[in-house]
């Protein structure tokens, strides 16, 4: 914030302060409703849809750094961001024809010919921010008389990262009488702008979109706006494959000054699929073996699987048992690591063919009558 105190004979002396606002609230998340649901026919996990938080945030759009030149002396040509806040480490404007004007109108000019050169805005960020938007205050400068071309526009361009390479963003501005000292603002449309040096100049053009390099505008105001879009995240599986029982997904929002939130989701999967039982021996009938009334019986073991793992896979009689003479029921019973069962049974007849024996018959008896 700065005063200015003129005199009567045009003495000038200017104070100034700063207000600093700290964004230390956090963002509200809320995460999706708990979903509980059944695992993916044949296998141990669900493929799950988890939804979308809602989100709120104090802080939208925000002035990420901004450029004024009421204490820069005429024909300074590197000007420097009195502004600053935790995302961004420098704001400079540089090169061009410099500050014109006088004290109560003091702006930036831009030039292009001979050794001068487009100013360059430059902007390093300590953190990754998404713009939205440049403002800033043109006008012919502090000469009403230029420029002279009714279609002269100012092209912004951006060199992302520094590289040299810079490109048109945004609608160019018209620069002419009937704009002059208005406040133009373009859009940046969602420029995402990693931590590094990045680059802005103006380019000025024709209507027929060819490049000027005698025109010339002035500046004043700049503004650089930025998007508090919050960052949202989970620690969800990446394939949204979930496993069997419950899974605390917790969801976060951050917003571009390090203030976040948290909330949880449980994602409740249940194995709702038995052991499969394969091979069950068909019924069995056998004879009896000699003198015993019973058989030794044997069969093919049947086997047990299952979506996710086998427990127990047990029978109520064993391959190669002696089974009575009668109808025998054998059981097979699978049951998986989540209490899943699943039965399969077969019976075992056995016949008694064996005739009965009949020992110390007597030997045939000759006797007279009494």
């Amino acid at each position: 914030v700065i005063y200015t105190a003129i005199d009567i004979h045009n003495n000038v002396s200017t104070t100034q302060f700063n207000v600093i606002v700290t964004d230390n609230e956090d963002p509200v998340i809320t995460a999706p409703a708990d979903i509980s649901t059944v695992m993916d026919a044949d296998n141990c996990f669900a493929t799950v849809d988890i939804g979308q938080p809602t989100t709120s945030e104090n802080c939208t759009d925000f002035v990420l750094a901004s450029l004024n030149f009421e204490n820069a002396a005429v024909n300074q040509n590197v000007v420097a961001s009195t502004y600053d806040n935790s995302l961004h480490s420098s704001f400079v404007i540089s090169g061009g024809q410099g500050i014109e004007g006088n004290s109560n109108n003091k702006v930036y000019v831009t030039r292009f010919f001979g050794n001068i050169k487009k100013p360059v805005l430059e902007l390093d960020l300590d953190n990754a921010v998404v713009l939205s938007e440049l403002k800033f205050r043109h006008s012919h400068n502090h000469n009403p008389g230029f420029p002279t071309n009714p279609s002269y526009y100012a092209q912004l361009q951006v060199d992302v990262a520094n590289t040299g390479n810079f490109v048109n963003i945004g609608a160019p501005v018209l620069l002419s009488s009937s704009t002059n000292n208005t406040v133009a603002s373009i859009d940046l449309s969602g420029l995402s702008l990693a931590p590094g040096i990045h680059k802005f100049r103006f380019d000025a053009i024709f209507s027929s979109g060819s490049n000027s390099n005698t025109e010339f505008f002035a500046m004043d105001n700049i503004e650089l706006l930025a998007s508090n879009t919050l960052n949202v995240t989970n620690d969800a599986p990446m394939n949204s494959q979930f496993p069997v029982g419950t899974t605390v997904v917790t969801w976060t929002a951050a917003d571009a000054f390090g203030n976040s939130s948290t909330s949880t989701q449980n994602v409740i999967v249940e194995d709702d699929q038995n052991p499969v039982i394969a091979n069950t021996p068909a019924d069995i009938s056998v004879n009896n073996d000699p003198s015993i009334c019973g058989a030794e019986v044997t069969w093919t073991l049947p086997t047990a699987s299952d979506n996710c793992d086998v427990d127990t896979f047990v029978s109520t009689h064993n391959s190669g048992d002696v089974f009575p003479v009668g109808t025998t029921t054998v059981v097979y019973t699978a049951t998986d690591i989540y209490n899943n069962v699943s039965t399969t049974q077969f019976n075992v007849v056995v016949t008694d063919n064996e005739l009965p024996v009949i020992a110390g018959t007597p030997a045939d008896i000759s006797v007279n009558n009494d």
